[in-house]
């Protein structure tokens, strides 16, 4: 169990790793300020409460975790009332069977290269019920994978981007791609690109019951420039 509180904010995080390999199990980080875990490395973290890392005035700035490393697991934990839940920076990381509740924003996706691998995580009563993706333009080969939604503003693709089945996208602006872009979903899977205010697929996202329904206008385009090359 680990309280941790730096009203300065002269230390990074209660847990920092400059390229260290550091694994976490069974363990409690409640109320860290302004961050909790924070690794450049690899990071293992298994069967841990994260709760309570919460900053008003640093939003993107104050997480339970983040990842900036790669072959990091994050795994049967709970996440609670923190800004922000799991910061993934980049890397390959898998992040499983996880619960997220109460949090700003459950987890948060740097996109430019990362493909993290999202399988088996509950996200209920959070201000955004799933991942929240950056406006960085996707540079890399990138794999999404989740049975959360993927939320997006505007995003552009000028690497590849791999959608697997299953995948939703809930966007409100435009999907702009001048590098590859390819869905593998089935009949029975599909991939689906639709509102954050649809609730049939990827559940209640911004978890305010039927308040709100999809409707034209609450995106605006995928576009495939001249340099693109598609398998939809």
């Amino acid at each position: 169990y680990i309280p941790f509180y730096n009203p300065l904010g002269l230390i990074s995080a209660a847990i920092e790793g400059e390229g260290s390999n550091i694994s976490i199990r069974n363990s409690s980080i409640t109320g860290a300020f302004p961050r909790g875990i924070y690794n450049y490395g690899t990071t293992t973290i298994e069967n841990t409460v994260l709760e309570g890392t919460k900053n008003s005035e640093w939003v993107l700035n104050t997480f339970a975790l983040l990842i900036e490393g790669v072959n990091s697991s994050v795994s049967s934990s709970t996440f609670k009332n923190n800004t922000i839940g799991i910061k993934i920076m980049s890397g390959n990381t898998r992040v499983e069977n996880n619960i997220f509740q109460e949090n700003g924003t459950p987890i948060f996706l740097q996109a430019g290269d990362s493909s993290p691998v999202f399988l088996n995580n509950s996200a209920e009563n959070n201000s955004s019920n799933g991942i929240v993706v950056d406006g960085s333009s996707i540079i890399g080969d990138v794999i999404w994978q989740s049975n959360l939604p993927f939320l997006v503003g505007d995003k552009g693709v000028a690497g590849s981007l791999t959608l697997k089945e299953g995948t939703v996208i809930k966007f409100s602006g435009n999907f702009i791609v001048s590098g590859r872009l390819n869905t593998e979903g089935t009949s029975e899977n599909p991939v689906v690109f639709t509102s954050g205010s649809d609730d049939e697929f990827g559940g209640d996202t911004n978890n305010n019951g039927t308040s709100t329904l999809p409707a034209k206008g609450d995106w605006q385009q995928i576009k495939f420039q001249s340099s693109a090359t598609s398998s939809l």
